[in-house]
């Protein structure tokens, strides 16, 4: 019970809908009572990150994308850089 204490606000500020049987069931150890738990966490999370934008990094997906080109055209300058220096 008291790990369900800990990441209940958690679970109440994503939405997920969660009760007190669910939590038997886990504490039971019941066949698939944990995976319908972390299957409507991801659904909540997927929910919650569409909205507001934002990757699991915390970074808005422009900025994640803006990254990634950054690395892509300079991982594609290393070679010319590398035989311009010798190295």
């Amino acid at each position: 019970m008291h790990n369900f204490y800990q990441i209940e606000d958690a679970l109440r500020f994503l939405k997920v809908p969660f009760d007190a049987k669910l939590i038997h069931q886990i504490m039971n150890e019941e066949v698939g009572a944990s995976m319908r738990l972390l299957y409507q966490m991801k659904i909540c999370l997927d929910r919650h990150l569409t909205k507001s934008d934002m990757t699991v990094t915390g970074l808005k997906q422009k900025t994640l994308d803006n990254k990634v080109k950054k690395v892509q055209d300079l991982s594609h300058k290393l070679p010319a850089i590398h035989k311009q220096y010798g190295v």
